[in-house]
Order: C-alpha cells, then structure tokens, then sequence
C-alpha cells in the first residue's frame, strides 16, 4: 500500500517529506516504547505512535522505517518535525486512535512488522 493511499484511509496529514507519498509499505509497528522497537520491529516498517519524543526520529532513522503517524490528534513539535526533514523521514498525523488506525491498515492487508528471530 503507498503511503498516499495510507493517508487517504486514515484522513491524515502528512506534515515532513511529501514527496515519500508513493513510498511502498507492507509492515506495519504499533507501539509507543522506544524500547519495544528497539527490541522487535523490522526494518522498513511504517511506526505508529502517540509518543511525542524527540528520539522518535533517531530511532526511526536507526531502524531505516519507512514514515512515523501520530495517532489520537497528536503534533509533533518543531524540533521533532526538524530532525525529521534532515533524516527524510515521512511525518503524518491522524485524529485515529491507535486501534483504529491498525484495523483500518489491518483490513488493507498490512502485517505487523516482526523481526526474525
């Protein structure tokens, strides 16, 4: 699924790097611990989250994941919107609530993003 059409499901916005929107996703992280994706998402993965934390980005980068979306309304500030542009990382946010948002991905036929053990 492109993120464009990950949008357009989700009524969201994308906020840093538009021109990702015909970017390919197939896995799907929802959680809001660093250390939890740390630990279990694959690389590549699009990373659902609330949390408004500036290592958002540093960990997205890390883990080369395809975009980050803002669930339940949330806006990142500045700082993490900055760090986003200089890393090329697609920032979107969403008025969905995490459960919403991973059925309404869930349907499309995303999977959830595990890492091989």
């Amino acid at each position: 699924m492109l993120i464009r059409e990950i949008i357009e499901l989700l009524e969201a916005e994308i906020l840093v790097n538009q021109a990702a929107a015909d970017r390919e996703i197939q896995f799907v992280h929802a959680s809001d611990l660093i250390s939890e994706v740390l630990a279990s998402c694959s690389r590549g993965a699009l990373w659902l989250t609330g949390l408004l934390d500036h290592q958002i980005i540093n960990t997205a980068e890390l883990f080369d994941l395809s975009g980050v979306i803002f669930v339940g309304n949330r806006r990142p500030d500045e700082r993490i919107l900055e760090a986003a542009r200089e890393e090329g990382i697609p920032v979107m946010i969403t008025r969905l609530t995490m459960f919403e948002t991973c059925g309404l991905l869930y349907s499309k036929g995303l999977l959830a993003a595990k890492r091989a053990k």
